[in-house]
């Protein structure tokens, strides 16, 4: 159950990025891409720490 959470909040993360990026006036688009390149980091860091999340994904 905790994986399906998981999934459902990395694929729906870019939409409430893009959406609040859409209503500050800025591009959603670079808001989006900027997040993933972060989040991109982030995982690369942490791979070592928690490795079942990675076999999920």
């Amino acid at each position: 159950m905790a994986y399906n959470a998981q999934i459902l909040l990395f694929v729906s993360t870019p939409f409430y990025i893009y959406f609040i990026a859409e209503e500050l006036k800025v591009s959603g688009i670079i808001a989006v891409v900027c997040a993933g390149l972060m989040q991109n980091s982030e995982s690369i860091r942490s791979r070592f720490i928690t490795p079942g999340n990675f076999i999920m994904g």
